[in-house]
Parts: C-alpha cells; structure tokens; sequence
C-alpha cells in the first residue's frame, strides 16, 4: 500500500489506493462500531461547548445580555450560569441532568434540563427570551472534531497508530 519511487531527483512517499482495498474499507465501514471513537471524542464537544459558555458565543455573535426583569429577579450573573447545572450537563460527563447515549451509530450529548430549550432557541410572547444558543461548535473545535474522529477511524480500520 505504501511506497517510495525516485522523481527527477528527489524521493516521494506516496500511498497507492487499491480498489480492492476501498471496497474492503466500505465492508469494514457497515458493520463499524463507532462508540468507542464517539467515547474518545467526548473532551472535544465539552471543550466547545464549555467554551461557548465562558465566551458567552453564539453562531452569530455573542448571546444578548441579560434583561433588566432577570437582573431584577436574579441579581447580576454570568449568562446562563446561575447555578451552573446547565453548564455541567454539558460539559461533564456523568452530571447530573445529563443526557448521553451513545452506540454504534450515534452519540447524543444535551441536558433534561426543561429550561435548556428556551435558552438554546428563544420564547416568543409578551415576555420573551432571546435564544443563546449553547450546544453548538466554533470552527477550530469542528476541525478538531473531525480530525479526531478521522484518526480514531482510521486508526481502528487500518490498524495504525496515529499522533
């Protein structure tokens, strides 16, 4: 699969695909079990989304303050942290209020929390709240993601060690 040639003077590595190879990845690929690679990648969805928390991000910008009824009600405190159990069930595995199920096939990571969806998407009405949205990934944290999940299913399908 592997191989080195000469090339005008200088070594290139280069990797040969061969059909057969492909077609026996695809096999591999059906009856894939992807819990344990969806496990190892758990630190990169906490990490984001505890992030989101700490620089209070939304996809679109930052989350919109609090309104001067919440401050009245609740006093001064970070968005979306006045306990602190939101932030928790989603960053931390074994919370409470957590949700995590993962598979074969999948991986689901939110909270129970019956409060989470108003925050994450917004009310409507005479007193609404603004969606911020918390269980989302910025840029650097999906390439991370992916690059995890490339290795972790290459490593496991090819029998290879990855850094």
């Amino acid at each position: 699969m592997h191989g080195t040639k000469e090339h005008e003077g200088m070594k290139d590595i280069s990797i040969e695909l061969l059909v057969d190879d492909v077609q026996q990845t695809i096999g591999q690929l059906q009856s894939f079990d992807f819990k344990p690679v969806f496990a190892s990648v758990l630190n990169v969805l906490h990490s984001g989304f505890e992030s989101n928390f700490d620089q209070t991000r939304a996809p679109y910008g930052t989350w919109p303050p609090h309104s001067p009824k919440t401050i009245a009600l609740y006093g001064p405190h970070p968005l979306l942290i006045l306990t602190g159990a939101m932030k928790a069930a989603v960053t931390q595995s074994g919370s409470a209020d957590r949700i995590e199920e993962i598979t074969q096939t999948e991986a689901i990571i939110g909270t129970s929390l019956f409060y989470a969806p108003y925050q994450q998407y917004g009310t409507s009405g005479p007193n609404p709240i603004p969606a911020r949205p918390f269980l989302w990934l910025e840029g650097d944290y999906v390439d991370q993601l992916h690059e995890r999940f490339a290795d972790e299913v290459a490593s496991k399908l090819l029998g290879i060690t990855t850094t």
